[in-house]
């Protein structure tokens, strides 16, 4: 036992430290597809945290994410092209988190990824800034449940630069005259 975690857990808390690095920039990348990569990033550090802190539904829900996130990122190629993705990615999403039994607060994950989901397939890069802090919101409430030290710092950050990329990027118009 290391700060009253198992070796396990603090691997686990250590993957989800990671994830905070990199979800720092994530979210203030210029495109819709550097976004998608940096988040493909953040998914694998934090399904990593999940698997070693046992929060189950996390981890199983990330494994589709990090399928979603390819999917979304070669969206130009013919075979990933199809509207209906985003959507049977989300019906998944819901559908096995049903097949978990992890607790009640599973909902807040299912519902921040099915938002995330949603917010991914967005082709503008400020729609999806907008969705990332809603759905992230539900999903830092999820860390606090399962007590992934990083999950939760990494949801802040993703909301911090969420809101600070929305501000960032606005388009700003001159005062007439």
């Amino acid at each position: 036992m290391i700060f009253g975690m198992t070796v396990m857990e603090l691997i686990g808390q250590i993957f989800g430290l990671i994830a905070v690095a990199i979800s720092f920039v994530a979210y203030q990348m210029p495109t819709q597809k550097k976004i998608l990569f940096m988040n493909l990033l953040v998914t694998v550090a934090i399904l990593l945290n999940y698997a070693f802190i046992g929060a189950t539904t996390g981890m199983i829900l990330n494994v589709v994410c990090v399928i979603r996130n390819l999917i979304f990122m070669n969206r130009d190629k013919k075979i990933f092209s199809y509207k209906f993705y985003p959507y049977l990615l989300m019906v998944i999403i819901g559908g096995l988190s049903l097949c978990t039994s992890e607790g009640t607060y599973s909902i807040l994950i299912t519902i921040g990824l099915i938002i995330n989901t949603f917010a991914l397939s967005l082709t503008n890069p400020q729609a999806t800034r907008y969705c990332m802090a809603i759905s992230c919101s539900f999903i830092f409430a999820y860390n606090v449940f399962v007590f992934s030290i990083g999950g939760m710092m990494n949801e802040a950050v993703a909301i911090t630069s969420s809101v600070l990329g929305i501000i960032r990027h606005r388009k700003t118009t001159a005062p007439s005259a």
